[in-house]
């Protein structure tokens, strides 16, 4: 099968996004497919396009075994609604046209959202090469935006919304990361038929490494107990909670914890400003680290922090750095309710903490010390057993390929 995948986020960009189709596009190429990616120019989260790429606007390159084609787009940083819009509107330009330019036959299409005009490059290629398209929704978009209340104007939610079901009914299939998605577009009127859901996983095999580096050693903080966040910066995240609590821990006296945020996006001045105007020691604030410095982040820390902002949106919301953390045997503090907290309690990875609050937060670290956090920590041998049994890439890899196989072949029937 020769498969064309549109995405907006790919390698070396280092969002959950970026990693779901690496992941599923080298897996299908080991099990004999072929895969070419349509992408831009890597420039998440910073707007910044890397050196290699400048004053070019078309490069092919090789990824793991995967067919990769980069175009040309209009970059902003990660902050601004209309510059951001603009980015997504270029990015999915770009898409179609090296979808449209490159002569090859392929199979299937997929486009994968967000942002959400990665659906208009699928339609119309599927409309020019005549195949099947695959709509791939890992957020609900534009409901996403208007909770966090970056979406307000009622015309353009409006047009936001006709585009989103455009999307649904041109797409021959759409592939959901939750259940509780695919019940939101059962609710709109979409088919259950034709709507699968294909979890986010990891490759366990990929966090084995024997050379893990000491990251409490690297910052002279070994009789601490770290508390670590790694990904986006962004309005979703909630993460001044996260500083209020290092500050009422600090206030406090409560000096056995540190707190390592690592990312970027577009709360990172708001937060760099609030640990120096509050003189906060317990804080360290990285820059994104390199996936493959990951490990060393997962297997040094004592907690891990997941957290969302408290929305019913985030309810069908599953972040996708809880793969990864449980395949490094890290525990966890979930702070996103609905099926976020059903995996981690059924897993028995870690503890839930009501979203957005920052006294049961303080309140259940507070009860841990040396002692009891041995503990809490051994938790993430659970969460590793459970995402080796139900969240392998792998497999998933293999049922998205039946998927897009019955798909095809329905086609040609």
């Amino acid at each position: 099968m020769n498969i064309l995948y549109i995405t907006h986020f790919f390698p070396p960009e280092l969002n959950g996004g970026a990693r779901r189709v690496s992941d599923l596009a080298s897996e299908w190429v080991r099990q004999g497919h072929g895969v070419t990616i349509a992408t831009g120019f890597p420039t998440h989260p910073t707007g910044i396009v890397p050196p290699q790429y400048k004053k070019r606007w078309l490069v092919e390159e090789s990824h793991e075994g995967v067919h990769v084609l980069r175009a040309k787009k209009f970059n902003v940083p990660n902050k601004g609604f209309i510059p951001r819009i603009v980015n997504h509107i270029s990015s999915a330009l770009s898409a179609f046209l090296v979808g449209i330019f490159h002569n090859a036959d392929y199979d299937v299409i997929i486009a994968t959202s967000p942002p959400l005009f990665m659906g208009f490059s699928g339609v119309l290629l599927k409309f020019f090469k005549n195949i099947p398209l695959v709509f791939e929704v890992r957020d609900l978009w534009p409901q996403q935006a208007i909770d966090l209340g970056v979406l307000h104007n009622p015309l353009i939610i409006w047009l936001s919304r006709k585009l989103e079901h455009f999307f649904y009914w041109s797409a021959d299939h759409i592939v959901v990361v939750t259940e509780e998605s695919k019940k939101t577009l059962i609710g709109q009127k979409i088919p259950s038929s034709k709507i699968s859901v294909i979890r986010n996983g990891v490759n366990v095999d990929a966090f084995c490494s024997p050379n893990v580096q000491d990251i409490k050693k690297e910052f002279s903080i070994e009789e601490k107990i770290l508390i670590t966040y790694c990904g986006t910066f962004g309005l979703s995240q909630g993460l001044q909670i996260i500083l209020e609590a290092a500050k009422r821990l600090s206030d406090d006296g409560a000096d056995r914890f540190h707190f390592l945020f690592a990312g970027d996006g577009a709360e990172k001045e708001s937060m760099i400003s609030y640990v120096q105007e509050n003189n906060l020691k317990n804080v360290i604030i990285l820059p994104t680290q390199p996936f493959e410095k990951m490990e060393s982040f997962y297997r040094s820390s004592d907690i891990h922090i997941v957290p969302l902002r408290r929305l019913p949106l985030f309810k069908h919301t599953i972040p996708s750095k809880i793969y990864e953390i449980m395949a490094c045997s890290g525990a966890m503090i979930c702070m996103v309710d609905g099926e976020c907290r059903s995996i981690i309690e059924e897993a028995r990875a870690g503890v839930f903490v009501e979203p957005e609050n920052v006294a049961q937060l303080c309140s259940f670290l507070i009860t841990l010390d040396k002692e009891t956090i041995t503990a809490f920590k051994s938790l993430g041998e659970n969460g590793r057993n459970w995402v080796k049994k139900y969240c392998d890439r792998r497999e998933q890899a293999k049922m998205y390929i039946s998927v897009l196989k019955g798909l095809v072949l329905r086609q040609i029937q």
